[in-house]
């Protein structure tokens, strides 16, 4: 399955919950990561799994997701934000493709 939505998920210092938030995203083929200067190995891993990640400042949650939307490229015209602690249910993947 090939779910057409974009993913752009928030990180600062989310090494401990990053992993999961990205396993959730089960047929999900455009994620991206917009970090905004972590320190704990969060783009490192990031980048081991093979997730582009992008970087911007943090001025506040709605500064961030403008900045994803009007500069991350997105392969789908749906595009979804999650922070690191969030997950994307197999119920919810089926909805939403």
């Amino acid at each position: 399955m090939n779910c057409p939505i974009s993913v752009v998920i928030l990180t600062h210092n989310e090494r401990r919950n990053i992993g999961d938030c990205l396993d959730s995203l089960v047929g999900i083929s455009d994620v991206s990561v917009l970090d905004s200067g972590s320190t704990d190995g969060t783009v490192e891993y990031v980048e081991s799994r093979g997730v582009t990640v992008h970087h911007n400042a943090f001025l506040g949650f709605g500064q961030q997701r403008n900045f994803a939307i009007d500069r991350i490229p997105s392969k789908f015209d749906w595009q979804l934000h999650l922070d690191a602690d969030e997950r994307l249910t197999p119920e919810l993947i089926g909805e939403l493709c």
